[in-house]
């Protein structure tokens, strides 16, 4: 199979390199993405599910962000310590809901598992940098060019992520002028996953928005102008109000450098501007929060509460009992029946996004020795009996054909706005004996959908 691709297209990196399909090296340089050329096959029943299951996640998400006294009551063991959760958390208490001027724009990713008995699992959900849409979307084109594959997935997350934000920055700029509007990405200083953006911002250029990538150092020594953040351009007479601010960075403690980047936060909240996400949003998508819903549905009283509260029906309630995980919040289990659990084959998981977040075995016993604060954000999660696909993938890493024999799959599904549209899919695929699942710092390969 191998050969026979090699033959049919004999410079997969150049296609990559021209359709942007990779990241930045540590020298730089463009460098394509790890691949599968072996798409997924689910059934239109499956995919449909998935689908169904991320609009009820991004629902319940939304309006946990919006139950202020529920969200706040459930991160209160976590204001006292120097997670980034509790900092936030605790920034969201302090706010007066009559000083929130800015509008929460929901643009998340909610990761699934397909397990043995072909129910999808939730994972986790994104709901602060919610990223690589567009590097999927431009791999699914490729392939359909190369290979001529039938029966893809719809993936079109570059056009209806680009018209989420552009659509919400000319709402925002249409209440004071009718000048363009003005969109900054927040991105890390050292940004790799720099092409995946780039597609974006200019999809987004196109629909007639500026944009402007800033660093949170350069967002938070920006001034304000009665309750708008001004951006004074990168050349004269480019100043501008801002009207959205798009968060890719900011999503780990150690992305704020001093306490004044991440006072920003809180101020951002109070000016004239779209938030995407605000800070109720990032802590409804956190780990804690999600184990802080199964453990509210184990017990009737509280689950019938948190169904009311929300607005939930019996079908929802049914969807969501089906995705979720078993999980724990460290605050409500001693060390011995959490270490019991890791002994069992359940996973550590911290407050970190983006690589070495999930520890298992003698890792996870090791960290839980050494002493995990109540305050800290951890949690641990049951494992999911995830499907392993026995068809064997051709891949292309570091130049390099090769085969796997038995995966599995995350697919992450894409809701846009209030409304929770579809906004396209992400693929991962990895061995399965391995811990970390991720494209960008993990072990994973980009990979794409069929659905029959």
């Amino acid at each position: 199979m191998i050969n026979h691709l090699q033959r049919v297209n004999p410079d997969w990196d150049q296609a990559m390199i021209k359709e942007r399909v990779g990241m930045l090296d540590r020298a730089g340089n463009f460098a394509p993405l790890p691949v599968s050329l072996s798409p997924w096959r689910l059934t239109a029943s499956q995919w449909q599910q998935a689908q169904d299951n991320s609009r009820l996640l991004g629902r319940l998400l939304s309006s946990i962000s919006n139950q202020g006294n529920w969200l706040l009551e459930n991160l209160n063991p976590l204001i006292s310590g120097n997670s980034l959760t509790g900092i936030l958390a605790k920034q969201l208490l302090q706010l007066d809901p009559a000083q929130i001027r800015a509008v929460g724009l929901p643009l998340m990713r909610h990761d699934m598992l397909l397990d043995t008995a072909d129910k999808w699992r939730w994972v986790e959900s994104n709901s602060i940098a919610a990223g690589m849409g567009p590097l999927s979307d431009n791999w699914q084109q490729l392939l359909k060019q190369q290979q001529a594959l039938c029966c893809q997935a719809d993936n079109p997350a570059i056009v209806r992520q680009s018209a989420l934000l552009a659509g919400a920055a000319v709402v925002m700029r249409r209440r004071f002028d009718n000048q363009a509007p003005l969109l900054l990405f927040v991105v890390e200083q050292q940004e790799d996953n720099l092409f995946d953006q780039q597609i974006l911002a200019e999809a987004i250029e196109i629909r007639g928005v500026r944009v402007a990538r800033v660093s949170l150092a350069q967002l938070a020594g920006l001034p304000t102008r009665g309750r708008r953040l001004y951006w004074p351009g990168d050349k004269p007479g480019a100043g501008s109000a801002v009207d959205l601010v798009y968060f890719r960075t900011g999503y780990n403690r150690q992305d704020y450098q001093n306490a004044e980047q991440l006072a920003l936060r809180a101020t951002l909240e109070t000016l004239d501007l779209v938030l995407c996400p605000n800070i109720a949003l990032q802590l409804a998508g956190s780990k804690w929060v999600q184990a802080r819903i199964y453990e509210t549905l184990q017990d009737p009283w509280t689950g019938a509460q948190f169904q009311r509260n929300l607005s939930l029906s019996l079908a929802d309630m049914a969807g969501l009992h089906t995705l979720l995980v078993p999980a724990h919040t460290l605050t409500n289990a001693d060390n011995k029946t959490i270490g019991g659990r890791l002994n069992q084959g359940w996973l550590l998981k911290s407050e970190q996004e983006g690589g070495g977040s999930v520890l298992k075995g003698q890792d996870a016993i090791d960290n839980l020795k050494q002493g995990i604060g109540a305050d800290t954000g951890w949690i641990v999660m049951a494992p999911i009996d995830s499907q392993i696909r026995q068809a064997r993938l051709t891949l292309l890493k570091a130049g390099q054909w090769q085969e796997w024999a038995g995966s599995i799959s995350e697919l992450g599904v894409f809701t846009l706005g209030h409304s929770h549209q579809y906004g396209g899919y992400l693929l991962r695929s990895k061995p399965a004996g391995q811990l970390e699942g991720g494209v960008h710092r993990g072990g994973a390969v980009l990979d794409s959908l069929q659905v029959f």
